[in-house]
């Protein structure tokens, strides 16, 4: 079922904004982006990626399933933690 859609962008650029996609494609595109989200948040690009499901149609988002913003992350030896506070 098309009913997600997946995000990835800083403050300055948009790397990806899909259409309606399945589940699967949408969290493949999370993993996918996983160690170049890392070296923007060390690069301080403030990157922020979300994976959207229940979308009824694709100017419409749902719920966040999987979501990243760099102002609650930090890296640390390459690892990603979120911060708590």
């Amino acid at each position: 079922m098309r009913d997600c859609m997946f995000q990835y962008a800083t403050r300055h650029k948009v790397f990806a904004n899909t259409g309606l996609i399945t589940r699967k494609e949408a969290d493949e595109l999370f993993d996918k982006n996983i160690e170049d989200f890392k070296e923007r948040v060390v690069e301080g690009e403030l990157p922020e990626m979300a994976v959207w499901i229940k979308c009824k149609d694709d100017s419409t988002y749902g719920e966040s399933s999987r979501y990243w913003d760099s102002d609650s992350l930090v890296v640390i030896d390459n690892k990603l933690y979120q911060l708590v506070g």
